[in-house]
Formats: structure tokens, C-alpha cells, sequence
């Protein structure tokens, strides 16, 4: 099937889903970007870097006026063959790597059972706050850092998004995600958010990221509030978010060396990291003086308790002892995230030891769930 075919495809699931024939579509776009991206790096020799070109069609739709329907394509395709057997030799797609994702699919009903409310379902990117690039306040997608010189990229999420037109110049919007997503990482740095992460006497000779994703519990999902208008030039609004935060933060590390002869034997470290919930209490503003535009942005964020556990483990090793969530004293997590931490160092306790309670390093924290 040709990308115009899925696309028309989709367009044409979303008409239903409103309950609209595709044929009564008064408007229909076609539009999109192809990016054609070469970098070189410049370490010991001058080379060209594995980096991916983009191309993003978008089709929307418009439906008697009652609807709207958007509906784009995420494609990303590398130069470089990935082939390292002859058998991927018979692989085109080890040839020319490529993935296609849905990037965006939502519909927008305006006048959605009266009229000052508008509904926006599906797949889409919730923007807030007025701040070039860095947003304290927007929290709703997950990071796109697959390039890192653009920081301000975003990954769409599901969502449904009301908002509501109370007065002339004055909104209510209200936001809710079913479950929030981790960022897409570069390829070759799975390590990213293990850095910093101190290690025992000896040499580390791997590192193994593990992410442990929210629950589809109902727990997990994000809401957020927000309210703005327009006050004598001014553009403000207030808004609260509640749910996991966009970048993950490190919740458990384990060494783990098979070797208990040597003084500093070699390690495999394993590294679990989670979204950590918050609460956010966000504001912005924005005008104009002598047609130089004006803003700020600003928030204070009431971060989660989560269990920092470090286990450093000779002997022999068990990959689940890892796993296991001890209690711990409080500590402050370079990232901002209150933990609670506890180092356990010692042989590789045996398989009936391994649900024993750990003493406690300092003080009584309390049950960890």
C-alpha cells in the first residue's frame, strides 16, 4: 500500500469514527516536510555520521464544517547499510534501514454539544506555555532526543483535550493522556540517563539499561488544568499537571562480578530507570512593547518519592537479587527527583535469603511499595 493509499485510509476511519462520509469532505489538504539531513564528526578522522532523513506527509480533512481530521506519517530512512551477514545481504530492510510510524491521527470537533466547547481527540501534541523552546509547564509529551541538537522536539501522544470558551478572551482547557510514554533516544546511547551513576572499587566492563514503563493503571495517566485569557495586553495563563514526567530517572542500579578473589574485580552494572509522578503548578505571559515581543514562563514542581536501591554483588551472581526494592534513607537525586537510596554490598545472597529484610542505613523511611 502507497503512503497517499494508508493515509486516505486513515482519513477515511476518522470520518467514520465521526459518523461523516468521506465523500462529504468539503476540504482536503495534502502537506508535509522532507528533511535531507548529512553530518560529519570530526574525532580522529573526518567521517560521515549514521544520521536518518525525514519525511512527514500530513493529510487533513474537513467535514461539512462540523469536524476536522489530521492524519501524518513519521518516516525516517538511514544511508548507511546495516548488514553484517550475508544473509542480511537478502534483507532490503537491513539495506537501506528505514521505520514508518503514525506520527499525528486526531480529530477536532468544534461546537462539540454546545458551542463554546471544542473536543480534540487522538493522537496529538499538547503545547503549553509561551518560553522559546524550554517549557516548564508543557509536560504532556515525551522528548524526542533522536537528534540532539534539536532539544525542543516532542513525541505526539494520545490524548483527549477539551476547551471551553467561557467569556470572550478567556479559556478553560482540560487535558487527559491515558499513560505516559519515555523518550525516544539516539541510537548508541541507552546510557544516556546512566551517567553520573558512581561505581564500586573495580572497572565496569558493560552497562545494561533496563526501563521499567507505568502501568496501565488509571494512576498513571496525565490530567492537567489550565485556564488563560487576556488582561489590558497581556496574555497569561495558570495551569496543574499531574502524571509521570517526560524523562525517566534512575531507580535501581546493581553490580554484579562473579569474581570474589580479586580486590577490585570487574562488574556488570545494570541500571533500572522509571517516570517518576509529579505535580506541576505552572504560569506564563506574554506581550508586546514597541513590536519586540515579551515572555515568561515559570513552575514549581512538587516531585515524586522513589526508591534510589544500589546493590554491589560478588559471588554468585543471580540477575534477580537486582530487581530487588529494599528500604532506604532520603537523599537528593541530581535530577531534581527526591529518592530515597540504599547501598547494599556483600556476597550474592542465596535464594532463600533474597526476600529477607535489609537493615536499615539510616533512620526509618517507611514502607516502599
Amino acid at each position: 500500500m502507497t503512503v497517499v493509499a494508508r493515509m486516505l485510509c486513515l482519513a477515511a476511519l476518522g470520518a467514520a469514527l465521526l459518523g461523516v462520509q468521506p465523500a462529504a469532505a468539503q476540504e482536503l489538504r495534502f502537506g508535509g516536510f522532507v528533511r535531507l539531513d548529512r553530518r560529519i564528526t570530526l574525532a580522529d578522522s573526518v567521517q560521515l555520521a549514521d544520521f536518518f532523513g525525514v519525511f512527514r506527509p500530513e493529510l487533513s480533512a474537513s467535514f461539512e464544517g462540523r469536524a476536522e481530521v489530521v492524519m501524518s506519517l513519521d518516516m525516517r530512512f538511514h544511508d548507511f547499510s546495516d548488514a553484517q551477514s550475508t544473509t542480511d545481504l537478502q534483507d532490503a530492510d537491513r539495506h537501506f534501514p528505514n521505520s514508518v510510524t503514525v506520527w499525528e491521527a486526531f480529530a477536532h470537533v468544534p461546537e462539540f454539544l454546545v458551542e463554546p466547547l471544542d473536543l480534540t481527540i487522538g493522537k496529538q501534541r499538547i503545547q503549553w506555555g509561551t518560553a522559546d523552546g524550554l517549557n516548564p509547564t508543557d509536560r504532556f509529551n515525551a522528548y524526542d532526543l533522536s537528534d540532539l541538537t534539536d532539544f525542543t522536539a516532542r513525541l505526539p501522544v494520545w490524548a483527549v483535550r477539551v476547551e471551553y470558551y467561557a467569556t470572550p478572551g478567556w479559556k478553560i482547557e482540560g487535558v487527559w493522556t491515558p499513560t505516559a510514554h519515555g523518550p525516544l533516544l539516539p541510537w548508541g546511547m541507552e546510557g544516556l540517563f546512566a551517567a553520573g551513576v558512581g561505581s564500586p572499587a573495580g572497572s565496569v566492563r558493560s552497562w545494561h539499561g533496563h526501563f521499567e514503563p507505568p502501568s496501565r493503571a488509571f494512576r498513571n495517566s496525565q490530567l492537567g488544568l489550565k485556564v488563560a485569557g487576556r488582561v489590558t495586553g497581556l496574555d497569561l495563563s495558570v495551569s496543574y499537571f499531574r502524571g509521570p514526567d517526560a524523562l525517566p530517572a534512575i531507580r535501581k542500579v546493581a553490580f554484579m562480578s562473579p569474581d570474589t578473589s580479586a580486590s577490585a574485580p570487574t562488574f556488570d552494572a545494570h541500571v533500572w530507570s522509571v517516570l517518576p509522578h509529579s505535580q506541576v503548578l505552572g504560569a506564563d505571559v506574554a506581550t508586546e512593547w514597541r513590536g519586540v515581543g515579551l515572555w515568561a514562563e515559570g513552575a514549581v514542581v512538587f516531585p515524586e518519592e522513589i526508591v534510589l536501591v544500589t546493590n554491589v554483588i560478588t559471588g554468585n551472581v543471580d540477575d534477580r537479587w537486582g530487581l530487588s526494592v529494599p528500604r532506604g534513607m532520603v537523599s537528593q537525586s541530581p535530577m531534581g527527583t527526591r529518592h530515597l537510596s540504599r547501598t547494599r554490598c556483600g556476597p550474592a545472597p542465596r535464594l532463600s535469603d533474597r526476600e529477607a529484610p535489609v537493615p536499615y542505613a539510616s533512620g526509618d523511611a517507611g514502607d516502599v511499595a
